[in-house]
């Protein structure tokens, strides 16, 4: 089914076999997620819009995320709620 998929990206499907998959897709919530997983890596293939980060970029957020302290996230908190 994996194989479809990427088949009817590349619009290398039948009329016929276009409607089964669109049929099985509706059926089966996996093969929805892989129909999205693999429409995003053609669509990075197929164009320049692809951002390339950091090898460190989850390390970096984990940091900020431990470095940020309960008591700012509460007064960051007050602070916007206070301005509505």
């Amino acid at each position: 089914m994996i194989e479809k998929i990427s088949r009817f990206l590349d619009d290398d499907l039948s009329h016929d076999e276009t409607l089964h998959l669109l049929q099985t897709i509706q059926e089966q919530p996996e093969l929805k997620d892989a129909l999205k997983r693999y429409a995003a890596v053609s669509h990075a293939i197929k164009t320049d819009d692809f951002l390339w980060i950091p090898t460190d970029f989850a390390t970096r957020i984990q940091q900020t995320i431990h470095q940020t302290s309960v008591e700012d996230l509460t007064c960051q908190a007050t602070d916007s709620y206070s301005l509505q």
